[in-house]
C-alpha cells in the first residue's frame, strides 16, 4: 500500500486540510516566481508552468487544482487584510 501525500488524502475528501494547506504554501513559497510580481521570471510562462508542475509532482495533485488553491488562498489573505 502506498503512502498518500496530505494534499491527496484532501482532495480525495473533497476539501483541503489546514496540513494540506500548509505544505502547500511552504511549497508555493520556494517558487518566487509565482507570486513575487518583481521577479525578472515572473512573467516568463514557461518558468512558471515548470514550477506548478514541480508542486503537482511533489503534491501528487493536478496543477489546475494547485492554482486554483492558490487563486483561492491569495483572495483570502487580501480580504484578511
Amino acid at each position: 500500500m502506498t503512502t498518500m501525500t496530505a494534499a491527496k488524502k484532501a482532495k480525495e475528501m473533497g476539501r483541503w486540510t489546514h496540513e494540506a494547506e500548509t505544505r502547500f504554501v511552504e511549497m508555493w513559497q520556494q517558487y518566487p516566481v509565482l507570486y513575487d510580481v518583481t521577479s525578472k521570471d515572473y512573467h516568463d510562462r514557461v518558468k512558471k508552468e515548470k514550477c506548478w508542475q514541480e508542486i503537482a509532482v511533489d503534491l501528487e495533485l493536478p496543477v489546475a487544482e494547485l492554482q486554483l488553491k492558490a487563486a483561492s488562498l491569495r483572495t483570502q489573505y487580501g480580504k484578511i487584510l
